[in-house]
């Protein structure tokens, strides 16, 4: 029997990482171990990209959004080394938003140069049927690899191109913060007959925020970034098959792939985990308790878990006993045990009837003279209590 996890502790690590959290948190929040973590959604990832290229078919044709998402792998491009390997750098993902279904039928991953976008645009022909309306923005690849796959006559193509405040980096890492605010926008038909009113890519953007926010490699100013282009693909491929089949759009109020009629009901998270699973070959169920040489150590307060330890009860510490006195003895010397014990005792007796030992060698004094001691002034009093 392999050591591997049960199926409902596979759909919490899915869950996790399809909800925006990094590999280390969810390794927390499971209590798995990072790299089971990392195995799991590559695995996962490669199998919801073949449930992918089975349930996308036949799209109807519709308005199609184009854009990519701008991510990294080790390094960014702009700080690349000679040493460093051939996938590291820049790596976009290249994906279509249907703006009527909010279906994503076709992405690609890979550096943004012309044969990627080609290939790109020849995987969404063969999803789409029909003559779709594309728009995408001012990138120049974008209509000469449309025009190699679907033709002049194949689609009804636009652009938008938006001016902003400052000048936008050429290879579209620009944010908000670097280019500003949009100050207009430009549509152009390239050709066919597109509806310009339709002319955007604000669907395309608002899934592009979508993918930053709930797949934590391409989150911003963060240190979640990917080591593998491998592990940033396979990241993109659970996230798609998550946003189409399993995510219910607020609009919608369904999955876009029930929108789209590829499916009669949203899928969950353990249904796209086990199929996923069963598409590489990793559909073998594991017993119900959960492998492992120890048990999970949590806190207290969950009886009812049997995977719960309780804390042991609080022990009352009992103050240590005084025989011995302190080093600090007033004068350098040595105070006895019964001396000792006789000022823990007046140290005990109640305020009224406490006497401190300089107002006790005031009295002694006089009353060694035969005479009443007079009442000490109050400089002399705080004087014998600061003393002592």
């Amino acid at each position: 029997m392999p050591n591997v996890l049960p199926l409902k502790v596979r759909a919490r690590v899915v869950r996790a990482l399809v909800e925006g959290n990094s590999v280390r948190s969810t390794s927390r929040l499971t209590q798995t171990d990072k790299d089971a973590v990392v195995n799991l959604g590559v695995k996962v990832g490669e199998g919801c990209a073949r449930l992918h290229d089975k349930l996308v078919q036949g799209v109807p044709a519709g308005v199609l959004e184009v854009d990519e998402t701008w991510g990294f792998v080790g390094r960014h491009e702009r700080r690349k080394r000679r040493d460093d390997p051939p996938e590291w750098g820049d790596r976009y993902t290249m994906f279509a938003v249907d703006a009527d279904t909010k279906l994503v039928p076709s992405y690609q991953s890979g550096k943004r140069t012309l044969p990627t976008a080609t290939a790109f645009m020849e995987d969404l022909r063969a999803r789409v049927e029909g003559r779709p309306q594309i728009t995408f923005d001012g990138w120049p690849h974008w209509i000469e690899a449309t025009r190699r796959t679907f033709g002049h006559r194949g689609a009804h193509v636009g652009t938008t191109v938006k001016e902003y405040q400052k000048e936008c980096p050429s290879d579209g890492s620009g944010t908000s913060r670097s280019c500003g605010r949009v100050k207009s926008q430009t549509k152009t038909v390239v050709y066919g007959t597109p509806d310009q009113k339709r002319i955007s890519t604000s669907k395309a953007e608002r899934f592009n925020l979508t993918s930053r926010m709930t797949d934590r490699r391409l989150t911003r100013l963060t240190n979640a970034y990917s080591k593998k282009a491998d592990n940033l693909d396979r990241s993109a491929d659970l996230h798609v098959f998550h946003y189409n089949f399993c995510r219910v759009h607020e609009s919608l109020g369904t999955t876009p792939a029930v929108m789209a009629g590829l499916a009669d009901r949203p899928w969950t998270i353990e249904e796209m985990t086990r199929a996923a699973l069963a598409e590489v070959g990793e559909d073998n169920q594991p017993p119900g308790e959960r492998p492992g040489r120890y048990r999970r150590k949590t806190h207290a307060g969950d009886a009812e878990n049997p995977l719960m330890i309780p804390r042991p009860p609080p022990v009352k510490r009992q103050a240590p006993p005084q025989s011995r006195p302190p080093l600090d003895t007033p004068r350098g010397e040595r105070a006895t045990a019964e001396a000792w014990a006789a000022k823990m005792a007046a140290q005990a007796a109640p305020p009224e009837t406490r006497t401190s030992p300089g107002a006790k060698a005031w009295a002694d004094k006089f009353k060694a003279r035969g005479t009443e001691a007079p009442e000490p002034s109050l400089l002399k009093r705080g004087l014998n209590w600061i003393l002592d």
